[in-house]
């Protein structure tokens, strides 16, 4: 056997040290973990064949600091197997660990809901620990539950270090997913938030996903004639029946304007890019974004999108044949801090767009 038995018995040991002592109720609720929990993806079988390799070796078993003495934790470790004994058959794991070298797969997985909690506090309360890829700023752990579906949860969410995003690879119903992952761990329901799946349109009873910034108060009133925002223009609030010819619609990861176009903006050009190859866009609280080819000074800017409504996001929008290359935060309107523009990134991911940190142009300092 590896060394991977030492492993193992650190992790129990570590463990046994939030029970006063190593009675009863440390045997037990150490036995239970082993099966519900399996520590880095081993099976029960391979954790009690560890347990019973340390019981059997010579010389220290364990190399963490601890209360207890040699003798002591090989009798508890004893009894731990006995209890594993009494416990067969053993259930089947309740999930499997996935290698962090996939991924690439969750980065752009629907977001089905949002954990609000922090990594250490996940990782205590699932018994597995987050990695984080090369390259990566964010931290994941990968997982695959009993009935097969394969989910990631992603740290920070929106770069908020308080939330962890829920992924998902699998199409069926979030709620399933959702209460298989709270049966297989001992997370607490109350701190998961669950999104409405995002659809092609927004319901009236459906309720805002994103967080919103206003338009600044030097731009109030510029819509109106007369206006001394921009002397001798007024700038164009597109209606509600307006504003679905600017809706960016998504299919299987793909960009189309509203003609079902495929989305490409190498026609168009913003004031911050006169050169061409971008276009504005906004985000509303429901996950929908807007675009506009045209971005005329006192005529149409981002807060003609949403009528100088508040947005979730704004600024510029690469796109060609359908393919999002690039997301900016430009936009004087609005200026969003830099949380709005990495939800933004968000919610593209949620609707299967192949998206990542790299293509985000952020210039907010905050």
């Amino acid at each position: 056997m590896s060394e991977m038995w030492r492993s193992v018995v650190d992790a129990i040991v570590y463990n046994s040290e939030y029970y006063p002592d190593l009675g009863p109720d440390a045997v037990d609720g150490t036995a239970r973990a082993l099966l519900v929990q399996p520590l880095w993806n081993m099976t029960p079988q391979e954790e009690y064949e560890a347990i019973q390799h340390a019981v059997q070796t010579r010389g220290p078993i364990t190399s963490i600091p601890t209360a207890h003495n040699e003798a002591a934790i090989r009798d508890f470790l004893s009894r731990v197997l006995s209890r594993l004994d009494e416990m067969k058959p053993w259930p089947e794991p309740r999930f499997q660990t996935v290698p962090i070298l996939r991924w690439p797969e969750f980065l752009n997985a629907p977001l089905i809901a949002i954990i609000n909690a922090p990594f250490p506090y996940i990782q205590d309360r699932v018994g597995q620990a987050f990695g984080q890829p090369p390259g990566e700023r964010r931290y994941y752990l990968l997982m695959k539950l009993g009935s097969g579906v394969e989910i990631g949860l992603i740290w920070p969410h929106n770069d908020d270090q308080t939330r962890t995003a829920l992924v998902a690879l699998d199409p069926r119903s979030p709620t399933e997913i959702i209460e298989e992952l709270l049966d297989a761990t001992t997370l607490p329901p109350e701190i998961i938030t669950p999104l409405q799946p995002s659809g092609s349109g927004t319901h009236p009873a459906e309720k805002p996903r994103f967080e919103t910034t206003p338009l600044l108060p030097e731009f109030h009133g510029e819509n109106l004639p007369g206006n001394t925002i921009w002397p001798g223009k007024q700038v164009r609030y597109l209606t509600d029946q307006e504003r679905a010819s600017y809706r960016i619609a998504f299919e299987k990861g793909l960009a189309y304007d509203s003609n079902m176009q495929p989305l490409d903006t190498r026609g168009s050009a913003t004031l911050w890019t006169p050169q061409g190859g971008r276009a504005i866009f906004v985000m509303d609280a429901f996950g929908n974004l807007y675009w506009s080819p045209w971005h005329i000074l006192g005529q149409f800017h981002h807060s003609s999108l949403l009528a100088g409504a508040p947005v979730a996001g704004a600024g510029e929008i690469g796109a060609v044949e359908g393919r999002i290359f690039l997301i900016s935060d430009k936009s004087t309107h609005y200026r969003p801090k830099q949380r709005f523009t990495w939800q933004v990134a968000e919610s593209l991911r949620s609707r299967g767009v192949p998206f990542t940190d790299s293509q985000l142009e952020i210039h907010s300092d905050r």
